[in-house]
């Protein structure tokens, strides 16, 4: 499923409160990024999880939390810890709820242009690369190239880009307007998407017969969740037996 941005709030202040975006639903994924101008992170909201933090002395400090919509509130007061802050939330459609993140997320700083965002390597097709930037100085540089613009606040902004094939991501700059910027990356996986190598869905997870609960085997293959030694014996003799004959 192609992943889709729903909707996007915004709040600022000491104890910001943000909204949840308009028609959000339950299994969307919520994306919060907040700048403040402390080099204090903000407390992690309940509920949710912190992703990624990057501080860059006058620059402010960045935070990207995530959440599974679950029965959400109208809004989410945020705890800043007493400093200012900018902030933007996005309700993401079509995100693989058990493994939102594709790869885990990095950090860069600077403190001279262009924003340059960190690489990051996709593990699955038609990922999202987040590219999420923030400096408290100055507004934040343009959307990159070949980037959709996303959800943006005077000094944080988050935009996002397609990634067809699995791989890495590098290079992506944008200019900027200020001299004490930070840019965190974040892969987010698309809902069912399958990696290309390594984990469960790697090679060593090829092709299985489909094998019915008596140990008999079908003719049919399909891919299996699961490793051999999570069967039973029956069901492991059935599929040694099925991948010695010449089918």
């Amino acid at each position: 499923m192609a992943i889709a941005s729903r909707a996007t709030t915004t709040g600022t202040g000491v104890n910001a409160v943000i909204n949840v975006p308009t028609g959000t639903v339950d299994g969307d994924v919520l994306y919060l990024y907040v700048i403040n101008s402390s080099t204090v992170p903000v407390v992690t909201p309940s509920g949710w999880t912190s992703l990624q933090t990057g501080t860059n002395g006058t620059g402010g400090t960045l935070d990207v939390f995530r959440r599974v919509a679950s029965s959400e509130p109208a809004s989410y007061t945020l705890n800043t810890n007493g400093s200012n802050c900018f902030c933007a939330m996005e309700s993401l459609t079509g995100v693989d709820n058990a493994t939102p993140e594709d790869a885990m997320t990095t950090v860069t700083t600077g403190t001279a242009t262009p924003v340059a965002f960190p690489s990051i390597t996709t593990v699955t097709p038609d990922a999202w690369h987040l590219a999420v930037q923030g400096d408290w100085s100055a507004s934040p540089g343009g959307v990159p190239t070949n980037y959709t613009a996303g959800p943006s606040n005077v000094v944080v902004q988050a935009d996002h880009r397609e990634i067809a094939a699995a791989g890495t991501v590098s290079g992506v700059t944008s200019a900027s307007t200020g001299l004490t910027w930070v840019a965190i990356s974040v892969a987010v996986r698309s809902s069912g998407a399958v990696p290309a190598t390594g984990g469960l869905y790697d090679d060593r997870w090829r092709a299985r017969p489909s094998v019915l609960s008596s140990g008999t085997s079908t003719l049919g293959t399909k891919r299996s969740a699961y490793p051999e030694d999570a069967l039973d014996g029956g069901r492991r003799d059935a599929l040694a037996d099925y991948r010695s004959r010449d089918v």
